[in-house]
């Protein structure tokens, strides 16, 4: 799981070169010689022209050419390696200058072997703590949506495992607790988690995968080559519930092999947690066993109809989405394993709510929530439970018809907006597409499709409406409220007024007067 860190060393005295790093590689396998160099000049050259990640570099002070302070001060500009500093001068105006450039530490010769090597533990220790740290905000952007391009330390051919572990609701007793205290309980979680996570690394990070937290309270675990990534979570879930006295669940997502398609499966696995509402906190959810039935045909055929059930409900296929569900309860009719049955179930609503959860449709979530908790707790006959996951189902389709409508209706309700604030402007179908934007032709379609008007009829009735009441409540001459609604040309304006309401504007004035 973990990349070995990558030291060059740099001294004008070869047999302390050779020395320097025979120590180095002796002290823990973690630790990996690139090269060596006889001065700064040759050690700079080289970090510009690899593209190799350089971890740590071991230099002398006092070298020809370019010394290592000045080496230093050079490579900021290429890369972030921590430098470490050992040098024959026991002199303060050297160690203040090193330090103020950043050097970790600040050894004298001759090097001290149980001194050294007790050194480059420590320095072992924060590197390795600050690359992962760079891996994690590596998977946050990848589950954000904003890394695209794999990570060159990932192992190759790996498949991964997200997980979520989230709080149950608390005892009455601790919501009365204060942010401090939860605050200190997020911690010790993560500290349980990483604890079981990192177990077989000799205590450093990265053993067995990687663990964060978010604000709202959900510790993650991206799990890689782990093979009962399910026994994993539930020695997890066990543990929060032993030491802290809390009930937590655990969500464990499919296996994946690319990182950044992350969101997906953080999707799929916060979908997972909305079961708990349903039938219970304390456990693990995984699809895995939500697909267990009593045959490997029944639960691959199962999938399958799972699957286009989606589909279908998605693109709002009433027929399909009916005759899709009503096959596969005919299909769990036949089970007699009450088990495997609500597992099937179970399988049916994650997709339902995967669906909604993707569509960011919270009100259509809470209701269908609700809705499933009276479905698990009140169903007494497969006929009920028929007829419900049916009225579910469609429901559904119709909560995301709604939201895609709404979503159509934008760029015409934009329109509509840029209009009522350019109407002195001299609009045109082109113009006011161009602000959507939208093709001018499709534009047109959709805006008489919604409103039941052209976009010109729409134009002219606006500006007719603000003439009118340019008329009644101000002072303006004629030339003016034509201008103020966007026609040059007052006679042509006289004509389209009298058109729309059926009198000259200065007829319409004397009559409201």
């Amino acid at each position: 799981m973990k990349e070995r860190l990558h030291v060059i060393i740099v001294d004008d005295e070869p047999k302390i070169r050779r020395g320097i790093a025979r120590m180095v590689e002796q002290s823990s396998p973690e630790w990996n010689v690139l090269n060596t160099f006889a001065n700064g000049v040759e050690a700079l050259n080289y970090i510009k022209s690899t593209v190799q990640r350089i971890d740590l570099l071991i230099t002398d002070v006092k070298m020809p050419e370019m010394d290592g302070l000045k080496l230093i001060q050079e490579l900021k500009a290429h890369q972030d390696i921590v430098p470490l500093v050992i040098s024959g001068y026991d002199d303060f105006a050297y160690v203040r200058t090193a330090l103020k450039q950043g050097v970790i530490d600040y050894i004298l010769k001759p090097v001290d072997r149980q001194l050294f090597r007790a050194q480059l533990q420590e320095i072992q220790r924060k590197l390795q703590k600050k690359r992962y740290a760079e891996q994690i905000d590596y998977f946050k952007r990848c589950m954000a949506g904003m890394e695209k391009s794999a990570a060159p330390w990932l192992k190759e051919g790996g498949t991964f495992r997200l997980c979520c572990l989230s709080f149950d609701e608390p005892p009455q007793r601790m919501k009365r607790y204060t942010e401090r205290y939860w605050n200190l309980l997020y911690y010790a979680v993560l500290n349980i988690v990483e604890e079981w996570v990192h177990q077989d690394d000799g205590g450093g990070q990265g053993g067995r995968g990687w663990v964060w937290q978010e604000s709202h309270g959900h510790t993650w675990m991206l799990l890689q080559g782990i093979e009962e990534a399910e026994r994993l979570a539930d020695a997890v879930r066990a543990s929060v519930n032993r030491y802290l006295k809390l009930t937590v669940t655990v969500s464990v997502g499919s296996e994946f092999a690319d990182v950044t398609s992350l969101p997906d499966y953080r999707d799929e696995v916060l979908g997972q947690l909305f079961l708990r509402l349903i039938f219970g906190g304390n456990r693990v959810y995984s699809k895995e066993e939500m697909l267990m039935s009593p045959s490997s045909e029944s639960s691959a055929r199962l999938q399958q109809f799972g699957e286009r059930l989606r589909v279908a409900i998605v693109h709002d296929e009433e027929a399909e989405t009916v005759k899709l569900l009503q096959r596969c309860l005919d299909d769990l009719a036949q089970w007699r394993e009450p088990g495997a049955l609500e597992q099937a179930v179970q399988y049916f609503i994650l997709q339902m709510m995967s669906v909604l959860s993707e569509s960011d449709h919270k009100k259509a979530r809470a209701w269908m929530l609700a809705e499933l908790n009276d479905l698990h707790d009140h169903t007494s006959s497969f006929a009920e439970l028929r007829k419900r996951l049916l009225n579910l189902a469609l429901q559904a389709s119709a909560f995301i018809r709604r939201k895609r409508e709404q979503s159509e209706r934008m760029p015409v309700n934009k329109a509509k907006a840029w209009i009522q604030a350019h109407l002195t402007e001299p609009l045109t179908i082109q113009s006011i597409a161009e602000q959507i934007p939208m093709n001018p032709t499709y534009f047109c379609e959709q805006f008489k499709l919604q409103t039941g008007e052209t976009v010109h009829d729409y134009l002219t009735r606006q500006r007719m409406k603000a003439a009118a009441a340019l008329l009644i409540r101000s002072e303006l001459k004629m030339h003016e409220i034509a201008a103020e609604v966007g026609y040059k040309d007052v006679k042509y304006f006289s004509r389209q007024f009298r058109k729309y309401f059926g009198v000259l504007p200065s007829r319409y004035k004397e009559l409201y007067e």
